[in-house]
């Protein structure tokens, strides 16, 4: 399962249709929402991708946490503007991957694939 978490509709429906993953993908809105689903959907998210309309630092915050309590969740981090600062606390944080602000098909399949 995926989760996409982002305050942009528009980018949530950009994703879903690049990925086509159906009911196999969730969405939330903030932060509060997501912690929600990721509390009821424990054990079965394979894939968070944190969008580029979250706070940078609270979605780092966030990956911090979670290579602490669930490891096996891939965190994907989709930057609006990614310096070489942003990707360094990035990978510090324990991301997965890194993905531009206009997230393509492609790059969401290799990141998925992985």
């Amino acid at each position: 399962m995926i989760v996409l978490a982002d305050s942009d509709r528009a980018f949530h429906s950009r994703v879903s249709e690049q990925l086509g993953r159906g009911e196999d993908l969730l969405f939330a809105t903030d932060l509060a929402q997501l912690g929600k689903i990721l509390s009821d959907r424990a054990g079965r998210i394979d894939v968070l991708m944190l969008g580029p309309n979250l706070a940078p630092e609270e979605s780092l915050r966030l990956t911090q946490q979670l290579q602490t309590t669930t490891p096996e969740i891939s965190v994907v981090f989709v930057a609006g503007t990614l310096g070489s600062e942003l990707l360094q606390k990035a990978l510090r944080a324990g991301v997965r991957d890194v993905l531009p602000g206009e997230v393509r098909s492609s790059s969401l399949r290799e990141t998925h694939n992985q």
